[in-house]
């Protein structure tokens, strides 16, 4: 054996014998989604399965979470689409009082807090929704005429048509090019639509009633697309009623809690 080959040997083996022993110490990495992704995972799974009942299910999902006088009663807005083809009321009762929920409303949008809803969903349409986490002080008010868009670009968006803190809140459709607010849809054949919040004192003032009322009118020949919008519809602001009550009721705690502190 060539004398320097037993040196060269043994100073590659004692180099390469630590690389060995890290990585037989080092534990074998598991890709784990997050909880934005497995949400997103239910979510998509909520949306097949809201689609596939929708002709059985949209009188129980139109109504979610309402009372009879809720679903039936008045709500400001209405007046907007007065002849709507499709409407739905849904509703929430949070631990927190309406100014603090009307915080976490009063800043949604695209470009401003999100939606509270499945995040990953919309983003795989490439809405860019990034849903705060935070009441974010540069978004607590709002104006007659403020745009507030759900993606980018040349997409669906809506004015605020009425701004009333922390009581009422009414976003009507506008043009998705010229940004522009529709007239009010005076048949049922026009194209418009409504997004509508209320938000009714509960429990003494400690809690609140959160009503949303979305109402449709649109063209016949509209009428498969709107049959499928309604369900995913559904999925999509159940989840941001259930993510506004979260937010709230939590943000609602943790200034208690830092009272009594």
């Amino acid at each position: 054996m060539n004398r320097h080959a037993q040196p060269r040997f043994w100073v590659t083996s004692h180099l390469a014998n630590p690389v060995r022993r890290r990585l037989r110490s080092r534990p074998a990495r598991t890709w784990r989604p997050s909880a934005g992704v497995l949400a997103g995972i239910g979510g998509g799974a909520q949306l097949a399965a809201a689609v596939i009942t929708a002709p059985a299910a949209r009188h129980w999902y139109n109504r979610w979470g309402t009372t009879p006088a809720e679903a039936a009663g008045a709500m400001p807005g209405d007046d907007l689409i007065p002849h709507p083809k499709m409407a739905s009321t849904r509703a929430v009762t949070i631990g927190a009082p309406p100014a603090e929920v009307w915080a976490w409303l009063v800043q949604i949008g695209q470009g401003r807090g999100g939606f509270y809803s499945y995040d990953v969903l919309e983003n795989l349409a490439r809405c860019d929704i990034h849903s705060a986490g935070r009441i974010i002080p540069e978004l607590q008010r709002l104006h007659r005429g403020d745009l507030i868009r759900l993606a980018p670009g040349q997409a669906p968006c809506f004015r605020v048509a009425i701004a009333e803190p922390p009581r009422v809140l009414v976003l009507a459709a506008a043009d998705p090019v010229t940004q522009a607010v529709r007239p009010v849809a005076t048949t049922p054949d026009e194209l418009g639509s409504t997004w509508q919040w209320l938000l009714r004192p509960v429990d003494g003032g400690r809690g609140t009633r959160l009503v949303a009322r979305q109402r449709y009118s649109y063209p016949a020949r509209q009428s498969v697309m709107w049959h499928l919008v309604e369900p995913v519809s559904f999925v999509m602001e159940r989840r941001m009623l259930h993510g506004i009550k979260a937010r709230a009721e939590t943000h609602a705690a943790a200034g208690l809690a830092g009272a009594a502190a």
